[in-house]
């Protein structure tokens, strides 16, 4: 075999990660069926903060009000959505496509009888009208022992749920921006009311996700691209 060519498959059995559109099951990992909706509160997820993390991991990255300046992860920065609060959830944070019906983006997860890990990616298979797609989505927030596993997929004007006032602190905005609090805009016009960094993201909802605020799903654990890993800076450390 041609050297370079031994060198590249070397490199790839060894570190799957250094694929960027590649979704490799882990072995033994977490899999089964729940659903999928949506959220986007502006707020910092729980796996932005070192107490939840472990200091000796890495955490998801924060932003400045701007969505883009970054903080420094060892500031342990606190959330906008709380008083005094200056970080917030970063803009690059939301859902891109990479292949075709194939998206990549970050969430909360709930799953049955396991606790899901800070950073670790799950790989959701859509059914009923956007079965084919997939979603590729690295946890930021997690939760455990519910009857049925939930993941919210982090998409700009998926609703802000509980925590109304971080977007409209970070944005300067009122509350009819982001639409209905559970299901966000109503649509893809509506997306042009959102900051124009936030709307390719809103635009997601309703291209990728045509519009569906809820799904049945089939999900899986998989390895990390470090394509999702460079951007959210959290890295799970598989043993």
């Amino acid at each position: 075999m041609n050297t370079v060519l031994l060198l590249v498959s070397l490199i790839i059995c060894a570190s799957p990660l250094l694929i960027m559109g590649q979704i490799i099951p882990t072995r033994g990992g977490m899999s089964g069926n729940g659903t999928a909706s949506l959220y986007w509160d502006c707020c910092i997820p729980p796996c932005a903060d070192k107490n939840v993390v472990g200091h000796n991991f890495s955490t998801v990255q924060t932003c400045q009000k701007d969505g883009v300046t970054k903080n420094d992860p060892d500031d342990n920065a606190n959330s906008g959505c709380q008083p005094g609060g200056d970080a917030f959830q970063c803009n690059i944070m939301q859902p891109y496509v990479v292949a075709d019906k194939v998206a990549f983006g970050w969430a909360s997860a709930k799953v049955p009888d396991y606790f899901p890990q800070c950073c670790m990616c799950i790989v959701l298979s859509f059914k009923g009208q956007l079965a084919g797609k997939r979603y590729l989505l690295q946890i930021v927030n997690t939760d455990k022992y519910y009857d049925e596993a939930s993941f919210k997929l982090l998409v700009p004007g998926g609703g802000v749920g509980d925590n109304a006032p971080g977007c409209m602190t970070q944005w300067n905005t009122t509350m009819d921006v982001w639409g209905n609090k559970t299901t966000g805009v109503e649509n893809v016009e509506q997306c042009k009311l959102l900051p124009e960094n936030l709307q390719p993201g809103c635009r997601f909802k309703f291209e990728f996700l045509e519009g569906i605020d809820n799904a049945d799903v089939d999900y899986q654990e998989v390895y990390c691209p470090m394509n999702i890993v460079h951007k959210s800076n959290c890295d799970y450390r598989y043993e």
